[in-house]
């Protein structure tokens, strides 16, 4: 199977470059919620700005 080139979803790579095991819990959790409840109790966890991660 050919590996998955990172330059073709530039916004999964950034995406993936600013998440942290906190906002991944955050967001799974929400994520949760959404499916079970058709609603969430909690925000959803705050996308940092464009431009604002590492490059």
């Amino acid at each position: 199977m050919a590996e998955a080139d990172p330059a073709a979803f530039p916004s999964l790579a950034k995406t993936i470059a600013h998440l942290t095991p906190d906002s991944f819990d955050d967001r799974f959790a929400y994520g949760v919620d959404l499916i079970l409840r058709g609603h969430s109790a909690m925000p959803p966890a705050p996308r940092p700005a464009p431009g604002s991660g590492p490059e």
